[in-house]
């Protein structure tokens, strides 16, 4: 039987705490904080704010429990290859200083690319 993806969030203050979560960490991982125990290879939703600057909606694998320089418990997250497009892709235009409102999006009843929108 496949387990319902469990649903997280993530919220950043500025760029410099989304770059030390994804970018630092690399090759496409996250660690999410999590208060219950979830299964290696369950599949993760992770909504992601930057500020009001942007929002993410990434989907992933539990790649193995952990805990963060706070002592919070949680997993880390293996992105889907989409997703950690998308995170690259986010990355790339915040760095180049574009402040457009972004709503980027990989789940699957959604297009798998980023867009950026106007405001």
């Amino acid at each position: 039987m496949v387990s319902d993806p469990v649903r997280c969030g993530l919220s950043f203050a500025n760029v410099g705490e989304f770059d030390a979560a994804f970018i630092a960490r690399g090759a496409g991982l996250c660690f999410v904080a999590y208060p219950e125990e979830i299964d290696d290879g369950r599949a993760v939703l992770v909504d992601v704010v930057i500020a009001d600057r942007a929002r993410l909606e990434l989907e992933g694998a539990v790649r193995n429990p952990d805990f963060d320089e706070r002592g919070n418990t949680g997993v880390i997250v293996t992105l889907s290859e989409a997703s950690a497009k998308a995170v690259e892709e986010l990355h790339r235009v915040l760095l180049e200083g574009q402040v457009p409102e972004i709503f980027t999006t990989t789940r699957i009843h959604r297009p798998r690319t980023a867009k950026i929108v106007g405001g």
